[in-house]
């Protein structure tokens, strides 16, 4: 069976199986190298049906020193937007909290008019920024092993959206984490890290992207940071999803930034690979 190397140390080596077990192998006669494969018979594993049982908390099996920034994460485009009928606007099937136990950590979230959460400025989902958090508070606090991100933006060009988005997430405050360089998995769990895509007023929860996200791009970048003004790190962005772009040029892009996180991803940076239909 093959498996993945998760941790180093002395001559002891730790691995995550495809059932989703972390394993020890002692390695005084194995020699492992980064980004390599090794065939290791550890017996008969159980049926592919079994592995959906660790989808819930699978970040316990990540040890506490791995970079966020280093993790390929589940996330969801228009994460609330089950709700929306009838419309292209419709991301998502599943409702945030029934996204949470198949794996998905990061959400997609713009709240716009009253901080509903909106898919564009017309199609209110009429789920609340405050009910999202709320879901996410729960299921961290539920699940200590696990954490959230959050990506937010004012979709609607409110104009109270900036005075007014401190108070609503001070009031999961105990709940966050700020973004700190080399953000570490053991930092995040139990916690959610929102980062905005806009500025807001007052005190600041999480971080902030800064200014000129890139529209529909094959391939763009911002950067990340806590004080507004001044970025540590940066995200590289494929977000293709104009519907009259093709899907094999979507796909061309996808599996671009695929290779872009193996091969070209220096630590200091994050990378978000977005596919749309």
């Amino acid at each position: 069976a093959w498996v993945a190397l998760v941790t180093t140390g002395g001559n002891q080596r730790k691995m995550l199986t495809p059932d989703g077990k972390v394993v020890g192998r002692s390695t005084q006669n194995v020699t492992f190298g980064a980004a390599k494969r090794y065939g290791i018979n550890l017996g008969t594993l159980p049926a592919s049906s079994a592995w959906k049982s660790t989808y819930g908390t699978w970040m316990k099996y990540i040890p506490d020193n791995v970079l966020v920034s280093d993790l390929s994460i589940p996330g969801t485009h228009g994460a609330a937007t089950s709700s929306v009928s009838g419309s292209s606007a419709k991301c998502q099937s599943l409702t945030i909290a029934n996204q949470l136990p198949i794996g998905v950590r990061l959400f997609d979230l713009r709240p716009g008019n009253n901080f509903n959460i909106y898919h564009s400025s017309i199609y209110n989902t009429k789920v609340s920024l405050s009910s999202a958090l709320s879901t996410l508070k729960t299921y961290i606090t539920n699940n200590p092993t696990e954490g959230c991100i959050a990506f937010i933006k004012n979709e609607t060009g409110w104009s109270s959206w900036s005075s007014g988005m401190s108070a609503q997430l001070a009031t999961y405050a105990s709940n966050m984490v700020n973004y700190t360089e080399k953000l570490t998995v053991g930092q995040l769990r139990g916690k959610i890290l929102v980062i905005s895509r806009d500025n807001y007023s007052g005190t600041i929860y999480g971080g902030n992207f800064s200014n000129g996200w890139p529209d529909n791009t094959s391939g763009g970048s911002v950067g990340i940071g806590y004080n507004q003004g001044t970025w540590t790190e940066t995200l590289w962005l494929q977000d293709q999803y104009d519907s009259g772009t093709s899907e094999s040029t979507k796909l061309a892009s996808f599996k671009a930034y695929v290779d872009k996180a193996h091969n070209n991803k220096a630590t200091n940076e994050w990378l978000c690979n977005q596919l749309h239909k």
